[in-house]
Order: structure tokens, then sequence, then C-alpha cells
């Protein structure tokens, strides 16, 4: 059975010449984005998982001719509060070099959740390289941007994302919190010395092989 495009997959409408000839549309260079935080590294549902965001953007590329699919760059388990990632960078160093002139991506959130950072790329930076930008869910398309009120609609979702990213942080230190309260909580990073118990949870034991160690290290301390 073939499987249903997705609704917002759809292309618009193409205008046809009058001899019902397509007109000559030219090819954009075409790079495909995609991440995930580190929370979400390894997600399986469809559409937010790194395979999920890749197909919306391929089958979006497939109906639109005029794009051409020249990359594909993929930041797996990297926050979106800034631009220091690696892939990210990549992209960034091929677009100024001229590789890349149109950016596909499943959703702005995907691109950055810092407004200011995000702000910059889209109404400065891309704008000045000739570079287009594709956000398929929220279909916009920078092409086609015209200062109408869905164009002015960026800036706010970019807003939104930063404070969605700023949030999500505060929630996740404030459980943290609630579970050392309670004893339900260890480090990711466990002190050298010390080991998960074998017999109880959430507690530290002594490490037997670095135990003597730390007792020379503690005795050379306190003999100066």
């Amino acid at each position: 059975m073939a499987r249903k495009k997705r609704q917002y997959l759809q292309p618009k409408g193409r205008e046809q010449l009058q001899n019902g000839a397509m007109p000559f549309l030219p090819v954009w260079e075409t790079a495909i984005y995609a991440r995930l935080s580190v929370e979400n590294s390894h997600k399986k549902d469809d559409g937010d998982s790194i395979e999920g965001q890749v197909e919306i953007c391929r089958e979006y590329i497939a109906e639109h001719p005029y794009l051409h699919l020249a990359d594909t760059y993929v930041d797996n388990g990297w926050t979106g509060v800034n631009t220091d990632r690696p892939e990210f960078q990549r992209l960034l160093n091929d677009i100024r070099d001229g590789k890349i002139k149109a950016l596909v991506l499943k959703d702005f959130s995907r691109f950055s959740r810092n407004y200011i950072e995000a702000g910059n790329l889209l109404e400065n930076i891309f704008p000045a390289l000739g570079v287009r930008f594709i956000s398929v869910v929220d279909r916009y398309d920078s092409f086609e941007t015209d200062g109408s009120a869905s164009s002015l609609m960026i800036p706010l979702k970019n807003l939104i994302n930063s404070f969605y990213s700023k949030d999500q942080s505060k929630k996740v230190s404030l459980a943290i919190h609630a579970k050392q309260l309670a004893g339900e909580h260890l480090p990711s990073k466990i002190p050298y010395g010390y080991r998960k118990s074998e017999t109880e949870a959430y507690r530290l034991e002594p490490d037997p092989e670095a135990a003597p160690i730390v007792k020379r290290v503690y005795a050379a301390f306190l003999a100066g």
C-alpha cells in the first residue's frame, strides 16, 4: 500500500504558463539539518527522531524539483540553546563557502532555541548570503516572505523556543534537587575513590582499588 503524504508536505499550487508548460526555476543546492537534544537523543517517535526529521525534509525536497539535496547535517545529542554544535558549524562554513544556497529543516526549534542567534542568522546573515531558509512544519519559506503577518511570527516563535528551553532546564534541575533531598540521586560522574554500591540503591561506597591511592593523597597533603 502506498504511503500517504503528510498534509504539510503537499506543495502549493504551481503556476503554469498559458501553454501548460512549467516556468523555469533555478536549482538551489540544498542542505538538510536535523538535531536532537541530549534528553531526546534516543527518541524513536516518528517525526521527532533524527530519521523522522530527515525523512520529512527529504519528502519536501522531492516535491520541489528546484531543490537539489547536496548534503545532510545531523547533530544528535546537542542542545539548541546555542550554535556551538559540530555539524551546525560545518553547515555554516559550507554556507559561507557558497556550497549551500538553501536550508531545509523540520521546524524552527531544530534550528535554534536561542532567539537572538536565530534572529541574527535568519534576518541578517542568510539574506546577505542569498540563502533560502525553509521550515517544513511551520510552512515557512524565506523566499516567499513579504513582510506579512505570518513572516512577523518568526521572531515570536524563536522567543517561545528560547523560553521553552530555559523552562525545561529549570524543571530538570528541580527534579534532580528533589531526588537529592530524598536520597534518590547519584551524580553522573562519581568522585574518584568511590563506586556505586552493589547492594544498596542510590548509595556510594569506597572503591577497594582506588582507596589506597586516596589514603596516600590525603596522607601526603597532611604531611605538607
